[in-house]
């Protein structure tokens, strides 16, 4: 039995259609995948871990109501083991997009990490804060300070888990700010970890790895011993160079290897332009899994796709989703096509329930119309699949 607070459809179609079972009870599962912030306001879904007002102390109380249920777990299971993996991303102060503070917090940890020598930054520093809301800055440290207090009483409680996966920032904020609040957490947790010697269940991954979708695929291809070659096609054969990391350290996360068209299990097409009016030949008879990124009011080659000939070796389809990062609309992809090998069958009703989720919906709506007025498009959908 699986259980997932997070992407709580998508896990369950994936258990699902993995031959698995599901459970809706942290008690009842056998394995249990915890997204940290989604547990932590389960009751307040407006909020997390960059606008909550909660003390230090009421997150920790919350977090120990699971640390609960894993104890009620095993009083009322001696015999039975539960499998418990949990995770959270390292927040990037520049996902608030407020300049002022990225720049306020770009500087502080500069001037901290010159150790007091970089003049200009602790001047650059002095003049932003004395521009800023005096309650805005303490509002927005203290709201840090509650949140690595959680993170550490996570972490000294690690022996309740398996596995707990910490996601690091993304590639592109390391690579080009370099400095931050978040860039001195993130060091400030691996102090942590490596202090409550927690580094063989406590792991700060690469962007995206910490996903509970990922990981159970990766525990079912580790189960059945089970590695992939892969193929990446671009359109606009310019992929932006941040987003084909992620993919790589997916596949690599995943035991996927990179290899030329002629080699590959499986070929991943990537749409990252939006004006297209011809699909590229994707030279190889392997399922192809697509990645559409294009805008979200661009339906242009999600239709494309569905009247091509080529339609029949699509295992795979996702398109990107308003605010959504381009490591997850992946990721969408991914869980649905790599358990076409795990059960060696083609996945018509979960692309059936993409298609209509990342295309007809989008396209209705911007349409001001319904889908019950796409019967055409959709009986072509239906067809396609069943052929």
């Amino acid at each position: 039995m699986y259980f997932s607070n997070a992407h709580t459809e998508e896990f369950k179609r994936l258990v699902e259609n993995l031959n698995l079972d599901y459970s809706d009870s942290i008690q009842k599962a056998t394995f249990v995948y915890i997204d940290l912030e989604k547990f932590i306001f389960f009751d307040e879904p407006n909020q997390n871990f960059k606008n909550h007002n909660f003390h230090s102390r009421d997150l920790i109380n919350r977090f120990n109501l699971l640390l609960q249920a894993f104890l009620e777990f095993e009083r009322n299971n001696p015999n039975r083991k539960q499998f418990r993996f949990l995770n959270f991303k390292i927040d990037s102060v520049k996902s608030y997009n407020d300049e002022e503070l990225l720049r306020w917090s770009f500087y502080n940890h500069k001037f901290t990490s010159s150790k007091g020598l970089d003049n200009h930054a602790l001047n650059e520093w002095h003049a932003i804060e004395s521009s800023l809301d005096v309650n805005k800055i303490a509002f927005f440290k203290a709201r840090r300070e509650h949140n690595m207090a959680l993170f550490m009483h996570v972490i000294k409680n690690h022996h309740y888990f398996n596995e707990i996966l910490v996601g690091s920032l993304p590639p592109r904020i390391k690579n080009e700010i370099h400095y931050g609040l978040d860039i001195a957490e993130e060091k400030y947790l691996h102090k942590i970890i490596q202090e409550q010697q927690a580094q063989n269940i406590v792991k700060i991954v690469a962007y995206s790895l910490e996903s509970p979708l990922i990981n159970l695929l990766r525990q079912q291809l580790a189960f059945k011993q089970l590695s992939f070659k892969s193929h990446i096609i671009s359109n606009s054969k310019k992929m932006d160079q941040y987003f084909l990391i992620a993919i790589r350290n997916i596949f690599k996360y995943l035991n996927i290897q990179e290899v030329g068209i002629d080699d590959c299990d499986f070929a991943l097409l990537v749409n990252d332009l939006d004006a297209m009016d011809l699909i590229p030949l994707v030279d190889t008879e392997q399922p192809i899994f697509v990645i559409d990124l294009s805008s979200p009011n661009n339906p242009n080659f999600s239709y494309l796709l569905l009247k091509d000939d080529g339609f029949s070796q699509l295992f795979a389809y996702a398109k990107k989703h308003a605010k959504e990062p381009e490591e997850y609309t992946f990721i969408r992809a991914m869980q649905c096509g790599i358990a076409l090998y795990l059960l060696n069958r083609k996945y018509n009703e979960q692309i059936a329930a993409n298609y209509i989720q990342d295309y007809f919906e989008p396209l209705a709506k911007s349409l001001g119309k319904t889908l019950a007025e796409f019967q055409g498009p959709l009986d072509t959908l239906s067809k396609k699949l069943e052929n």
